[in-house]
């Protein structure tokens, strides 16, 4: 089911034979799902005083416009990871940030072009994150994600683009150690800049979550297991054949706002899945009260169990 939509996904994207190779032999090992046009189709969370103060090369003051533009009110999430560097093909890469809730994760890296003027604000990127024991990581429920990359930040005199890699989905964990592998950077010209993948070891701190577990079944045989929400966003375990994708209706606070957060990608095994949803502002989950799915509304108690289920009268507003 996965591979499938995966395949479609990859189509329009251009790799070397050689980049091909090494995510087939990648899907094998844990099924990913690419998120069409992914540059343009996501809300992110980051903070750019930790990004900044991460990076051995400081952002120049246009960077730094341009990542608080983007990145809006979710200043503080993101942790600086060890400063890495590495050149390939005459562009420099630095990790750096990451930001995980172990279902939503984001990883920032300064690219710059050493040789030329082939970076722009428009440049295709593609990176997989994976948890660091993937290759040897035995299959298992919920272990496919969806990925994404984009680029938020461009400047011209320094010739630098500034990245973010995005995965949905995955492994439940707590772990904080992770992988960056970058395998794929499009120039603006459409030229492959990235011959061979690059891998970047990461390390942080997983955010706080709220996980209410979860029991019944909705919208024609899926069965709720578990959410969990951060501020980033809400991540739903299900089981089952249905995709709760569109589902997610509202959540709701204890101040009577209800907010819509916007699809952003799934993994799953079978009939598991793990649907991500992010925020477009920052939400404290002991803020939450209620999620609803299409008409079926969930209250979440204070005690981090959920309630009983009631059917709405309408959709939230």
């Amino acid at each position: 089911m996965f591979r499938d939509d995966y395949q479609r996904e990859m189509d329009d994207v251009r790799l070397s034979e050689q980049q091909k190779e090494w995510l087939t032999e990648r899907m094998a090992a844990q099924p990913v799902k690419a998120a069409r046009r992914a540059g343009r189709t996501l809300l992110v969370a980051a903070a750019v005083c930790a990004l900044c103060a991460a990076s051995a090369l400081a952002l120049s003051p246009t960077l730094r416009e341009q990542m608080e533009a983007f990145l809006g009110g979710f200043s503080g999430y993101t942790q600086p990871v060890e400063a890495q560097t590495q050149v390939r093909d005459g562009l420099e890469f630095q990790v750096l940030s990451a930001m995980a809730d172990s279902s939503i994760t984001k990883v920032y890296v300064q690219v710059r072009d050493l040789e030329g003027d082939r970076l722009s604000g428009e440049v295709e990127v593609m990176g997989l994150i994976e948890r660091r024991d993937a290759p040897e990581a035995p299959k298992a429920e919920g272990n496919s994600y969806t990925f994404g990359g984009q680029c938020v930040g461009y400047e011209a005199e320094t010739k630098t683009a500034l990245l973010e890699f995005s995965r949905w989905g995955g492994y439940p964990t707590d772990a904080g150690e992770m992988c960056l592998n970058l395998i794929h950077l499009e120039g603006q010209q459409g030229e492959v800049l990235l011959e061979e993948s690059l891998a970047f070891p990461l390390e942080t701190e997983l955010i706080d979550r709220r996980i209410i577990p979860l029991s019944g079944t909705v919208n024609s045989g899926i069965t709720l297991e578990q959410v969990q929400f951060s501020a980033l966003g809400v991540t739903l375990h299900t089981r089952g054949e249905g995709n709760p994708s569109r589902d997610l209706s509202g959540v709701f606070l204890k101040d009577g706002t209800v907010i819509h957060p916007r699809y952003a990608g799934q993994g799953g095994d079978g009939d598991t899945r793990t649907s991500c949803w992010e925020f477009a502002d920052p939400v404290d989950p002991e803020e939450v009260v209620g999620l609803s799915l299409q008409y079926w509304y969930i209250p979440i108690q204070a005690d981090d169990t959920a309630g009983p289920g009631h059917w709405l009268e309408q959709l939230p507003k």
